[in-house]
């Protein structure tokens, strides 16, 4: 990736990570299912 930075199509390595989650049900529901794929999501982003 640092290779890549700045050069031509790769533009979008500048910008910052993110991630749109969706979430159709009752607003509870809802609200308990986008709260848990927050936390996937963020178990993702921590390197190893």
């Amino acid at each position: 990736e640092e290779q890549n930075r700045g050069k031509p199509n790769w533009e979008h390595l500048t910008d910052e990570l993110h991630v749109l989650l969706t979430v159709e049900d009752t607003e509870n529901r809802a609200t308990l299912k986008l709260a848990r794929a927050v936390e996937e999501v963020k178990k993702l982003l921590v390197p190893v």
